[in-house]
């Protein structure tokens, strides 16, 4: 598994595993392909397909996990 530290775009391979950087709120979308998000204490699957997206929250760990080759997009949120 490897723990990102900076937002951008980044090329999954299937079953690629990636932490998101941890103290901050960032969105997170998919860019294409198929990612999964896990977040500690919830207990939904989250998928996501090209063009669909969410939050994460300050102090909320995730996992993404890549169903097949994907692109994962980090963005920190725009202000309000």
């Amino acid at each position: 598994m490897t723990r990102l530290d900076h937002t951008g775009r980044f090329a999954m391979l299937r079953g690629n595993l990636l932490e998101m950087p941890p103290g901050r709120s960032l969105d997170v979308a998919c860019g294409a392909g198929t990612l999964w998000v896990t977040l500690d204490n919830d207990l939904r699957d989250i998928v996501l397909t090209p063009g669909e997206g969410m939050r994460v929250t300050r102090g909320q760990r995730a996992l993404v996990h890549a169903l097949d080759d994907a692109v994962l997009e980090l963005r920190e949120p725009a202000a309000p």
